[in-house]
This record gives structure tokens, C-alpha cells and sequence, in this order.
């Protein structure tokens, strides 16, 4: 209890201390944009300085968000079919396979929604037009139809800030903050193996 006490308050001090300076970078590059006398030169390095500000922004974001998953209680039980409307609405150009819709998951439904948007996203992010979620009891796997990961990022993507995607606004965070969320419920994502696309692999109760 008092590392978690120690982990936030470190973490909403540096998002505190950091938000100010970048949010002046930001205000900073919006009025050079405006300015008639810069080069091309000058308008190519502001854009850059413009990016990076997001970037960063991004981060702080994606920081308070791992805090939060770690805090979170989503304790309680959901199955699929209750969680399908939501999902279609939210993702309308990902298509869905749903095998075990009644299957009861031990995990809140709000739980089980945060954990499925930051899949179904990533695997959108990299070009997947399809996901299947499969559901057994205490296991939940996610199968995309996407190009999945290679061999030699496999290892990492469970990594804090380790992303393929940081030129179009990836924070890496995503996978980690998914991971955090079910650690602290005591359950354990894994990547598994998969002839096509990426196929991640949940266990609610990995004893």
C-alpha cells in the first residue's frame, strides 16, 4: 500500500511538473507557425518541435493512465455477448468473431472493455480488419488478422514505451498498461503463437 501511495504521488508530481513546460512548447510553435518571416527551414524544425510536444503530451497521458490501471477494481464477472454491442459501436471498422459469448470471465465488464479497446486498437493500428475473441473458462484469447509481431519484437512488447508506431503517434504504453491492469487482479497476458496475425493470450487464474 505504501509503494502504491509512493509510485502516485512521484508520478503525479513529475506529470504536474512536466505538463506546464510542454504545454508552453506547444502555445510556443502555435505562434511561430503564424509567423510570415520564418524559412522553410524554420517552418520544418518548428513542425518537429510541434510533434515532439505531442509526443510528449501522449506520454504524460499514457503515465497517469498505467497509475490509474494499477488502482483500478474491476473485480466481478462479464461475458462477451453482454460486452458486443459496445464493442462494434466503439471499433465500427474491425470485424468480430465470438466464440464463447457466455462463458463468464472474472473480470467486470468495464474491466474487460479497457482491456479489449487497447487490443482491438493496436491491432487496428497496424492494419487488422478482423479480431476474434475466443472465451473459456478463466481464459480469454484475442486473435487478430493483422501482420502480427516479428520474431525480434516478440520479447518487447510488453515493454514500457517500446512501440513501431512512434512517428504516428504510438506511446508504447499500451500493452504495459494492459499488463499492469491484470497483474494487479491477478491474471496474466501473454503473446502467443499465431500462423496469422497477433494472438494475445489472457489467464485469469495462472496457477
Amino acid at each position: 500500500s505504501n509503494r502504491k501511495q509512493t509510485v502516485r504521488n512521484f508520478t503525479d508530481h513529475v506529470i504536474h511538473e512536466v505538463k506546464t513546460p510542454v504545454t508552453t512548447v506547444q502555445a510556443a510553435t502555435e505562434l511561430l507557425e503564424d509567423s510570415e518571416d520564418l524559412t522553410d527551414a524554420d517552418r520544418k524544425l518548428v513542425t518537429q518541435i510541434r510533434s515532439a510536444g505531442k509526443q510528449m503530451q501522449a506520454q504524460l497521458a499514457a503515465l497517469r493512465e498505467m497509475v490509474m490501471a494499477r488502482e483500478a477494481n474491476y473485480h466481478g464477472s462479464a461475458q462477451l455477448v453482454s460486452l458486443f454491442d459496445g464493442l462494434t459501436k466503439d471499433h465500427p471498422d474491425v470485424g468480430f468473431d465470438v466464440d464463447g459469448g457466455t462463458v463468464s470471465l472474472p473480470m467486470s465488464g468495464d474491466g474487460l472493455m479497457l482491456i479489449l479497446g487497447h487490443l482491438i486498437r493496436n491491432s487496428a493500428s497496424h492494419g487488422a480488419t478482423k479480431v476474434s475473441l475466443m472465451a473459456a473458462p478463466n481464459v480469454l484469447i484475442v486473435e487478430d488478422n493483422g501482420p502480427g509481431v516479428s520474431a525480434g519484437n516478440r520479447s518487447r512488447v510488453f515493454d514500457p514505451f517500446f512501440t513501431t508506431r512512434r512517428e504516428t503517434g504510438g506511446t508504447g504504453m499500451g500493452l504495459y498498461i494492459i499488463a499492469s491492469l491484470l497483474q494487479a487482479h491477478g491474471a496474466v497476458i501473454a503473446l502467443g503463437e499465431s500462423k496469422v496475425g497477433a494472438r494475445f493470450e489472457i489467464r485469469f487464474d495462472p496457477k
